[in-house]
């Protein structure tokens, strides 16, 4: 995967992680998302792979769902999903497109 600055596009930051979209071949050119532990911060401690384990480990058991985006891997800090189709934000701010009758 090729993470140089042409291929990689900051989407945002939280509290502990940047995340970016990574343009690339493997995945039938299609991209992916790559969290990282944001720059800035120097948390390698047990807790904090603790929690971003379990945040890998939540996101793989819910991957089933039609809406929730599929994980690729994990490793340390890092984790790499599907792209989402539009945003959190996007979708609760435009109620109108809710199906919640075919919630599964």
């Amino acid at each position: 995967i090729d993470i140089s600055k042409e291929n990689a596009i900051l989407l945002g930051s939280g509290s502990w992680r940047d995340g970016w979209r990574l343009v690339h071949e493997w995945n039938n050119n299609e991209d992916v998302v790559l969290k990282t532990l944001r720059s800035d911060r120097q948390d390698f401690t047990s807790w904090t792979y603790r929690k971003h384990r379990i945040d890998a480990m939540a996101t793989e058991r819910l991957s089933s769902s039609q809406r929730v985006v599929d994980i690729y891997g994990f490793c340390g800090q890092s984790v790499m999903n599907e792209v989402a189709s539009e945003s959190l934000r996007d979708f609760i701010e435009a109620p109108s497109s809710w199906n919640l009758t075919s919630v599964q």
